[in-house]
């Protein structure tokens, strides 16, 4: 129906009137735009499921306090206020995504901005009055939905802990630096010490008990040998003199087989051997033959020859009796003059222990200030790490 161009305007009285006149087609329209509201979505949109969690935050009291606490259990509601939007957070819903498995829901992975999609299904009320946020996140399965809520819940304790960590920097900033100065002091007092041992072989503390009294005490022992030796060597010496003053060649040689030292040489022994054996040749020649008979000339020529070489080896065996002595003389000597270096020695060294003795001292006092503020760092650190406003799930 077209009304004229002329006619009034139709008013809501107009409109009532209208309405009581076809009240079924009314009705009708009406039941059709209600479902049309309510119905539609929950045929279009796909069935969500929600899971809920509780937090409940909670404040105690210090294990370790240096001062007085006026509002210890306190907990203001901006504090509670401020929990929940850090829990709503991007950057807290981005480290959930790192954690869970979100993105395998198709939703998420084909967003623009995953944690923004999070972020509106995810709701976190705070109960009046009370230190309790009600959390609850809707998704297409019930499984991913819990493990999603546990997901952000995770990283948003996660992060309290990281920040709690941080707290408190200023608070310990000084003793820190304290700690460093003292640390570098200790570290150049240490270098100095150990630069001074290795410049001056400091291996011992001990004045009495380090490797220059060891060697001394080497070298001692060697001497105590050497002079036995010496000893032995200067009788040996004595009675090869008192044979070199024989002026018979015989008796002269006699003596020298007298000797120990020559009479047990391997050669000296060999040589005896033949040359008995060639004399008893001689005398049985002898008496067989005239002086002139060639076989007696011969044994003779070999006897006389023996005999020469007989007296070369022990002229060879009284030089090395001779040579052996000046030897180990020598060798005593040069020990006695080690020993009086050593001793020289052995003084420079304990005059440079009591330099390192002043160094130790010097380390040890700057041990102990490091020490005492490493002390006090732990214990402030033991506080700046104390969560005193506690987060905890305390419904699922």
């Amino acid at each position: 129906m077209t009304l004229p161009a002329d006619a009034p305007p139709l008013r809501p009285a107009d409109l009532l009137a209208m309405l009581r006149r076809h009240r079924v087609l009314a009705v009708c329209v009406a039941l059709l735009v209600g479902f049309t509201v309510l119905a539609a979505p929950s045929l279009l949109l796909p069935l969500r499921f929600r899971a809920e969690a509780t937090l409940t935050m909670g404040r105690g009291l210090k294990p370790i306090s240096f001062q007085n606490d006026p509002v210890a259990g306190l907990v203001p509601e901006q504090m509670v206020n401020t929990q929940r939007e850090m829990l709503t957070a991007k950057p807290t819903l981005r480290s959930a995504f790192a954690m869970s498995g979100l993105l395998d829901n198709p939703a998420y992975r084909g967003a623009a901005d995953p944690s923004a999609l999070l972020q509106q299904r995810l709701r976190a009320t705070v109960v009046k009055n009370t230190w309790v946020i009600q959390v609850s996140l809707d998704d297409e399965d019930p499984v991913r939905a819990e493990q999603g809520l546990q997901a952000v819940i995770d990283a948003y304790l996660a992060q309290q802990s990281t920040a709690q960590r941080s707290q408190g920097a200023e608070d310990i900033a000084f003793v820190r630096g304290q700690l460093a100065e003292a640390e570098a002091a200790l570290q150049t007092c240490r270098e100095q010490e150990r630069t001074f041992r290795h410049d001056n072989a400091i291996a011992s503390t001990d004045p009495d008990r380090n490797h220059i009294t060891a060697r001394i005490q080497s070298l001692a022992e060697r001497q105590a040998l050497l002079d036995e030796r010496v000893t032995a060597s200067a009788a040996l010496l004595a009675q090869v003199r008192t044979a070199d003053t024989i002026v018979d060649p015989t008796a002269r040689m006699n003596a020298y087989l007298r000797i120990d030292q020559v009479s047990t040489a391997t050669v000296v022994g060999a040589l005896q051997q033949d040359l008995l054996r060639i004399e008893g040749q001689e005398a049985e020649l002898s008496a067989k033959y005239l002086e002139k008979h060639p076989r007696l000339i011969e044994v003779r020529s070999l006897l006389a020859a023996k005999r020469t070489q007989l007296e070369s080896t022990i002229a060879a065996a009284r030089s090395a009796i001779e040579s052996d002595h000046q030897r180990i003389t020598a060798q005593r000597d040069a020990l006695t003059e080690a020993q009086v270096g050593l001793q020289r020695d052995l003084d420079a060294y304990r005059g440079r222990l009591i330099e390192l003795q002043q160094l130790i001292q010097t380390t040890a006092a700057q041990q102990k200030v490091h020490n005492e503020l490493q002390a006090r760092l732990t214990q402030l650190d033991a506080l700046a790490g104390y969560d005193e406003r506690r987060m905890s799930v305390s419904a699922p």
